[in-house]
C-alpha cells in the first residue's frame, strides 16, 4: 500500500476554504483541511460558521467546545472561573445554535460579512488587501463598530489562543483561520 491515494470527490465542495487557506497560508495549505480543537481557544470568532450545529462538522468539535465552555467540573476546577472559559463571538445573516451560544453576536446580511472582516482586521492592524475595506448597501454602522470593538479587544489579548473559523459558503478572501 505505499502507493496508495486517498481521493476525494465532493459534488458541494471546500474551494472557497482551500483557496483562502493558500492566501493565508501558502500553496500547500490548499492539501491540508482545518481541524479545530476548540479546548485550546481562549476566544471564538465565528464568521457564518455554524460549527455547534454539526452537521457536515466533526460533532466533537460540539463537545471541544461544551468542555472549553465549562467552569464546574473541570480538571483544576479550583482555579477556574468564569474568566476561563472560552469566549464566542459570531457574525452571520441567519440565527444558529452557534449565534444562540455567543457572547456577543452580530446579524446582518451576506452581502456585508466581507465587508465586516475588512473592518475588524483593520481594526486589528491585519494587513488584508483582498478584502475591500469599506461596505456599500445598508448598513448599520453603529451597531457594527459596537460589536467590532470587543471583539477586536478580546481576539488582541488572547493573541495566538484567539481562533478564527470561516464558513464554507464565505468567500476565499475572507480569512480562513488566525
Amino acid at each position: 500500500w505505499p502507493k496508495a491515494k486517498w481521493i476525494v470527490y465532493e459534488a458541494v465542495n471546500d474551494d472557497h476554504l482551500r483557496q483562502g487557506q493558500v492566501l493565508a497560508f501558502g500553496g500547500d495549505a490548499a492539501k491540508l483541511a482545518p481541524v479545530y480543537d476548540f479546548r485550546q481557544a481562549k476566544v471564538v470568532l465565528s464568521i457564518d460558521c455554524d460549527f455547534l450545529a454539526a452537521r457536515d462538522l466533526p460533532p466533537c468539535y460540539v463537545r471541544h467546545f461544551a468542555d472549553a465552555r465549562r467552569i464546574a467540573g473541570r480538571d483544576g476546577d479550583a482555579k477556574l472561573n468564569a474568566e476561563s472559559m472560552v469566549r464566542l463571538y459570531h457574525l452571520g445573516s441567519t440565527p444558529t445554535p452557534t449565534s444562540a451560544k455567543a457572547d456577543h453576536s452580530l446579524a446582518t446580511k451576506p452581502s456585508q460579512i466581507p465587508f465586516l472582516v475588512a473592518g475588524l482586521a483593520k481594526s486589528l492592524g491585519v494587513p488584508i488587501q483582498t478584502l475591500a475595506t469599506s461596505a456599500t448597501g445598508d448598513t448599520n454602522a453603529q451597531a457594527e463598530r459596537a460589536w467590532r470593538k470587543p471583539v477586536a479587544d478580546e481576539l488582541n489579548s488572547a493573541g495566538p489562543t484567539a481562533w478564527t473559523v470561516v464558513g464554507r459558503e464565505q468567500p476565499h478572501t475572507v480569512p480562513t483561520q488566525g
